[in-house]
């Protein structure tokens, strides 16, 4: 799925540079501070966010680690390597496609609130056959694509966005190896 999505990432940044570089340039930014008066708030919601989501998180997915007798071994620590890339590209890709470009391509056009439906619709809906998955799934990643919007529109940065899903993808990619690992 990667290999479809990553490409359509950089199409949708190259779109959106040719079709408003001011808004483009306003948000293509990857600090953790912020540039306004919503600094304090996310200088602690930021890192209050990145550590409940990802417990939230690493708890769901030990569900099914331990389910499929997943473990820590010498294969888990030959995967890591993938892990990490697959939770960077992956970040990246969704980040682009459903919280950079609507958000940079919608802002001053449409209200932020709107623009944080948006996006946690375009987010929420794919996780129905995702990880995690069902109608939960949709409801989580729905409300984390919410909250990641809101923070691109307070701080013009993708920062605490792409660090938080980051974070959630190093769980999940994560469990995954570590379920590879219990069956070898």
């Amino acid at each position: 799925m990667q290999l479809y999505i990553l490409p359509i990432s950089f199409v949708g940044l190259g779109f959106l540079f040719f079709y408003d570089r001011n808004s483009f340039r306003s948000f293509f930014r990857f600090k953790l501070n912020t540039v306004d008066d919503h600094q304090s708030t996310w200088k602690t919601l930021g890192p209050i966010l990145a550590i409940a989501f990802t417990v939230g998180t690493v708890l769901l997915m030990s569900f099914n680690v331990m389910a499929s007798n997943g473990t820590i071994n010498t294969t888990f620590f030959r995967l890591l390597p993938l892990v990490i890339l697959f939770a960077a590209t992956n970040a990246w890709s969704e980040e682009m496609v459903s919280r950079f470009v609507i958000v940079a391509g919608l802002f001053g056009k449409i209200r932020p609130t709107v623009i944080c439906w948006i996006s946690a619709i375009i987010f929420g809906i794919p996780h129905f056959l995702g990880t995690p998955s069902g109608l939960s799934g949709v409801v989580m990643s729905g409300l984390l694509g919410w909250l990641l919007a809101k923070s691109v529109i307070e701080t013009k940065s993708l920062g605490w966005a792409l660090f938080i899903h980051f974070l959630q993808d190093m769980a999940i990619f994560g469990a995954g190896a570590m379920i590879i690992s219990g069956s070898n």
